[in-house]
């Protein structure tokens, strides 16, 4: 028997890497940042959340971005978007 991984919305999983990236990133850069997921399609036309990939960075930002959301990818499942909700035709201006 599996066990079931816990689900976060991507706002919390964004805000953990901010706190590990914080936690670990080395002295010398003042420039990494944690980028926001994006929601987009994978194979099986199934949504998925995506971590852009960081810029190479000399004291290995990038590869420390990537191992902290490949842990938590492994640690969480983020939770589906929203789906959007449908368009009525109508704005304030023609209401």
């Amino acid at each position: 028997m599996s066990e079931t991984k816990p689900t976060i919305a991507v706002t919390k999983a964004h805000a953990q890497m901010l706190l590990d990236f914080a936690d670990r990133q080395p002295a010398g850069c003042k420039r990494c940042r944690v980028p926001m997921p994006f929601w987009g399609v994978a194979p099986g036309n199934k949504g998925y959340w995506y971590q852009p990939a960081p810029p190479t960075c000399e004291h290995g930002c990038h590869t420390l971005l990537i191992e902290l959301w490949a842990k938590l990818t492994t640690d969480f499942t983020i939770a589906p978007r929203d789906p959007a909700p449908p368009f009525s035709g109508r704005t304030k201006r023609n209401t």
